[in-house]
């Protein structure tokens, strides 16, 4: 091998070095770059940050406008002297409220039925003036049927009457502070009367409210059974003598059975499976499907049950409540058993 050969071989060689060496220092050197750039990021973004001005928060204010208006809308800022204004105190006389209409404007009393000896039987006949009453269910061919605790119908539903007395009939009002008023029946006065003068004039004879009033009148028994409200009944005289001589007849017309309890497994009562239409158990509101519970208080549960109590008592009570029960609802229909 001559020189300019191994001179070759050295400069390769040293250059082989040279690049390895270099190398060397670029990754040895790496690490450090990449902190140092890191640490110039964190400065810079620490710098940015404490350089930025956060808003203050904003405070919101109540303020009360009629005060504002008052301290400064309607502040005098003319210079010129204010305007006194007086207030007017407020007028502490106390308002008189509108006389109630009186009753004789609202109804015509046509005839009484006075029974002082039962004042439940006394009766009165009305027509009413005010055209809302007058179309009332109750009223028929004009007039209607008064009894005594009966209300007038709306609009003046706080009317009631209160007694029917031989001078008309008094009626009541919620209001306990209002008094009792009397409307008399009309007077009719026929014939020719004598007028004598007195000192103060003409003295005419005294009129008074006969026509339509019968005191002490007889309690009204009807013959058949009536209905006089809803789910009360007035037995008729030849009813409740056919109930007390056929009443195996007529319970013989229904179809019953005695009821039992689902939840219990007792008898509670009488069950009514089917009533002819037209009977005489119907024509006194009995339906099918009603249950009878009970009679005056006495729970009930067969009809030879029911019989016996009504017998043993017929002379204790002239009123009978029966509750019944029809697709569990109750109701209570009351029968009143014919004066004496």
């Amino acid at each position: 091998m001559n020189i300019s050969s191994i001179q070759n071989v050295i400069w390769v060689g040293s250059l082989a070095c040279a690049s390895y060496l270099g190398f060397f220092l670029y990754e040895f050197k790496q690490p450090e770059s990449q902190a140092r750039l890191q640490r110039l990021n964190n400065d810079f973004i620490k710098g940015a940050l404490e350089d930025v001005k956060f808003p203050e928060p904003e405070v919101y204010m109540e303020f009360d406008f009629p005060v504002v208006k008052r301290l400064f809308h309607d502040m005098n800022w003319s210079g010129k002297e204010p305007e006194v204004i007086v207030v007017k105190e407020p007028d502490k006389t106390p308002t008189t409220t509108a006389k109630a209409k009186p009753m004789g404007d609202l109804v015509e009393v046509l005839w009484v039925r006075a029974a002082s000896f039962d004042p439940s039987a006394s009766q009165a006949l009305v027509s009413y003036k005010d055209s809302q009453m007058s179309r009332s269910k109750s009223v028929k061919d004009g007039a209607a049927e008064l009894y005594v605790g009966d209300y007038l119908p709306s609009p003046h539903a706080y009317c009631f009457v209160k007694d029917i007395v031989e001078a008309g009939v008094v009626f009541g009002f919620d209001d306990e502070g209002r008094e009792p008023e009397l409307v008399e029946p009309p007077v009719f006065m026929d014939g020719i009367h004598i007028v004598e003068a007195g000192p103060d004039g003409a003295l005419m004879p005294a009129a008074t409210a006969s026509i339509g009033s019968l005191p002490d009148a007889p309690v009204y028994n009807p013959d058949r059974t009536m209905l006089i409200d809803r789910n009360h009944y007035k037995v008729g005289t030849d009813d409740a003598e056919r109930f007390a001589t056929d009443y195996a007849a007529i319970i013989a017309q229904i179809d019953h059975r005695r009821h039992r309890n689902p939840s219990t497994g007792q008898y509670d009562g009488i069950e009514i499976q089917d009533v002819p239409a037209g009977s005489i158990a119907a024509q006194h509101g009995v339906k099918s499907g009603d249950i009878i519970k009970s009679i005056n208080g006495h729970p009930v549960s067969s009809v030879q049950e029911a019989i016996q109590f009504g017998k043993n008592n017929s002379e204790k009570y002239s009123t009978w409540e029966i509750v019944i029960e029809n697709k569990g609802v109750e109701r209570t229909v009351t029968y009143d058993s014919p004066s004496d």
